[in-house]
């Protein structure tokens, strides 16, 4: 009996044809953000992981008032890896500068992009951003102080996964910025620039560690990794896409389970006197159940299924969001099968139980009550006995009065209209607030008429100015 009764799914579908493809569009959308968020999240943050695991990224670095002698010496004591790197501020243009690095064996050692490695003097890789914006290609020459470098390649290094010119800059900018990486010989033929250190523990004995360093030296500065931007910024951005995973498709299956609730009881009540004649044919509430069970099935997997290819697909474009603004290499995509199913079956631990609960409330009368059309069908709730509604106007006395008598439907339109609106203003005070956030505080207050950095502890008194302490 069930197959018979199983026929006219079909048929009620195709009558109320806008209804279940509005369900249908929601759970595809729920499906859809779940496998992408959730597989591009995870693939980035592990790719993000597994590339500092590999080329070793520092723990610390710092600048000292003198250099450090006996560094293996220092390692062996402290058992921790350090290393020396020279850098050099080069005026690429009137507008850019181009950091140049020392190339490193220990720590924060580069990843070829595309090109090749560095074979010795004479060559050069540049970060791809900055080498877009000003049309550098592999194997092409640029002229740094004088001598005429090839460009090997691009890289990514991770210590400068966000490409940052200083520590308190708040967006990288290629056009004005990039890093390169050189050979120890050429840095060392240029006589400006800087020496820091890059240093990781194997114990915990960090602390231990710089009081040594100030007993005989003074550390000018010291940065941990966590509190670089540079190196720490991106975890933030790609964790978030893992959070909005979660959250995102759980409030769209809310929406989508209340009008999925809203659309089933309003079938249920208009079917009440053919429940009521299945009741006195002989069909069970189980057999019932499972009739309206099938409509919830059939639009999570119709829903479920069809968010599987676009959710793959977009877990790509998602990630390569990200490559926009950090530097890293290309990460692999972990398309994790658990992921996938998940993203089909959470339509159906949704629905399914909402779907019980409404047929269920349903099948509570009796067949006698269901075959006079469920009972009392106009009810004067509490809210429309204590509105005096006497003055208003016929039309709007009855809007009212439908809405009262249709609070799931009108709450329902309520929350769609206010997630909706929710959305439109989360875009625009985006907008603006990052326009002011750039306007406002980067342009503003982070922009210099000149810009200075002491290598040593200045001593003595200023040709200049006054003493101020």
């Amino acid at each position: 009996m069930v197959m018979v009764l199983n026929r006219k799914i079909i048929r009620t579908v195709l009558e109320n044809k806008s209804r279940y493809i509005g369900a249908v569009i929601l759970i595809f959308l729920c499906s859809t953000l779940f496998i992408s968020l959730n597989i591009a999240g995870p693939s980035a943050l592990e790719g993000i992981r597994e590339f500092r695991k590999k080329h070793n990224v520092e723990e610390a670095g710092f600048v000292m008032h003198k250099p450090l002698e006996n560094i293996p010496d220092i390692e062996k004591k402290y058992g921790l890896i350090l290393e020396e790197r020279k850098s050099v501020d080069y005026k690429y243009d009137k507008s850019s500068t181009l950091r140049l690095l020392e190339e490193t064996k220990k720590l924060n050692t580069y990843s070829v992009v595309e090109g090749k490695a560095l074979k010795g003097s004479g060559e050069i890789l540049i970060d791809e951003k900055f080498a877009s914006k000003h049309s550098i290609k592999v194997g092409s020459n640029i002229d740094i102080y004088g001598k005429v470098l090839k460009v090997a390649g691009f890289m990514a290094i991770p210590d400068y996964i966000y490409v940052l010119e200083a520590e308190t800059d708040l967006i990288p900018n290629p056009q004005a910025f990039g890093v390169a990486i050189v050979s120890q010989q050429d840095i060392s033929a240029i006589n400006n620039g800087h020496t820091c250190y890059c240093v990781k523990f194997n114990k915990d004995n960090m602390e231990e560690f710089k009081k040594y360093l100030n007993s005989s030296n003074v550390i000018i500065k010291w940065l941990s990794a966590e509190d670089n931007p540079r190196i720490s910024a991106v975890d933030g951005d790609v964790g978030s896409f893992s959070e909005m995973g979660k959250v995102v498709p759980v409030v769209i299956m809310v929406l989508t389970c209340l009008m999925v609730s809203i659309v089933l009881w309003r079938l249920l009540k208009v079917e009440f006197v053919q429940i009521g004649t299945l009741y006195s044919l002989g069909y069970r509430k189980s057999e019932i159940l499972m009739h309206y069970l099938s409509y919830a099935v059939l639009l999570s997997a119709l829903g479920g299924v069809a968010g599987i290819l676009p959710g793959i697909l977009l877990a790509k474009p998602l990630v390569g969001m990200q490559e926009i603004q950090y530097n890293f290499p290309n990460l692999e995509m972990n398309y994790d099968i658990r992921i996938i199913l998940t993203g089909i079956l959470l339509p159906f631990l949704f629905l399914i139980p909402v779907t019980v609960l409404v047929v269920m409330n349903a099948l509570k009368l009796t067949p006698l009550e269901l075959i006079r059309g469920g009972g009392n069908k106009t009810r004067v709730g509490f809210l429309e006995r204590s509105l005096n509604l006497g003055k208003l106007k016929f039309d709007i006395k009855f809007k009212i009065r439908d809405m009262l008598r249709n609070i799931p439907r009108s709450a329902f339109m309520t929350l769609g209209v206010a997630f909706a609106s929710a959305l439109l203003l989360f875009g625009f005070v985006l907008m603006d607030s990052i326009s002011g956030l750039v306007d406002d505080s980067y342009n503003k207050a982070y922009r210099y008429e000149y810009f200075y950095r002491f290598n040593t502890i200045f001593q003595g008194s200023p040709d200049v100015g006054e003493k101020t302490s």
